[in-house]
């Protein structure tokens, strides 16, 4: 019986507690923008600040 293995990208509001989370398959910067395309389709009436670090699968060619 072999493990499987999943990443969770998300994303919180510190002060309602309100969260965004995706499941994929790696940690990578394609699924990052790929989280980062559905995170803004859904909030997209909304203004978002999102500090990040500089992770190298925090990256995107386009957002």
């Amino acid at each position: 019986m072999g493990r499987s293995t999943f990443w969770l990208y998300g994303l919180a509001e510190p002060l309602t507690g309100e969260s965004y989370f995706e499941q994929f398959d790696r940690l990578n910067s394609e699924n990052f923008e790929q989280f980062m395309h559905q995170f803004a389709a859904r909030y997209a009436d909304d203004v978002v600040v999102i500090q990040m670090d500089q992770a190298s699968a925090h990256r995107a060619l386009l957002i």
